[in-house]
């Protein structure tokens, strides 16, 4: 995922049914292609991007076996 932005952003996001999720092994990673797993949890989590060239990049993974959506969020860092 790729969000135009020339500033650092919060990006987070919310599992639906996170209650499930947290039931398996597994759990949701977000990070960047370099370092994805930077971060992980459900039902949610968030983490603060760089810019790279106008844009902050964010990559998503579910290792968990529940198929879920996320909610994701951005917001400015203050």
């Amino acid at each position: 995922m790729s969000i135009k932005s020339d500033t650092p952003l919060i990006v987070g996001y919310v599992v639906e049914k996170g209650y499930e999720i947290t039931k398996d092994a597994g759990t949701i990673y977000m990070g960047t292609s370099d370092t994805p797993h930077s971060v992980g949890g459900s039902p949610g989590m968030w983490k603060e991007f760089d810019p790279a060239n106008g844009s902050v990049s964010v990559r998503f993974e579910n290792t968990s076996s529940i198929k879920t959506k996320l909610a994701i969020y951005t917001k400015t860092k203050n």
